[in-house]
């Protein structure tokens, strides 16, 4: 891969980001991209050099530890570096990227009502054990009401979570 395609890969990653809905930034991190778990700051590197990929897509969470409890993180520094060396296409390093931070982003779910003796109460079934992660980590964090019974993607709560789908 040579720099121009390298370069090339840099600016199509920013431009990924953004359309995402990072927003400029001043500081070190040029971009900042709000999250399910607080704000994460961006910063895009082409990689100089004979043989090496694309680039690097360095980031940081301005809150580490609750970021380290849905992600891979560094629960001290909040870093979750994105690496795309030898071997890997500029197309392939920008479809990791976008699906890199969709996780971020939020989860899919489906929405269930019904009755019961408490009252009317919602079930939550996650798309993929990670969106159950999510999910639960919501709960924890206080964002939404209900008790957590997480298996195999399945959460009960007493009230929607997103929206209601009948």
């Amino acid at each position: 891969m040579n720099q121009r395609d390298r370069d090339q890969w840099a600016k199509q990653a920013e431009a990924l980001i953004e359309k995402m809905g990072a927003k400029r930034d001043d500081g070190h991190y040029p971009w900042c991209l709000e999250t399910v778990v607080g704000p994460l700051r961006l910063i895009v590197r082409a990689h100089t050099g004979r043989g090496d990929g694309p680039g690097t897509v360095f980031t940081r969470f301005r809150h580490p530890k609750r970021a380290a409890e849905l992600l891979d993180c560094n629960p001290s520094s909040g870093k979750w570096n994105h690496h795309y060396f030898s071997g890997q296409s500029v197309d392939g390093a920008l479809a990791d990227l976008e699906c890199q931070l969709e996780r971020t982003k939020g989860f899919r779910i489906r929405v269930f009502r019904d009755n019961d003796e408490k009252g009317r109460r919602y079930s939550i079934v996650a798309d993929s054990e990670n969106d159950a992660r999510m999910i639960a980590f919501c709960l924890d964090g206080g964002m939404a009401h209900g008790s957590r019974d997480v298996e195999q993607g399945h959460v009960e709560l007493a009230k929607t979570y997103t929206e209601v789908i009948a």
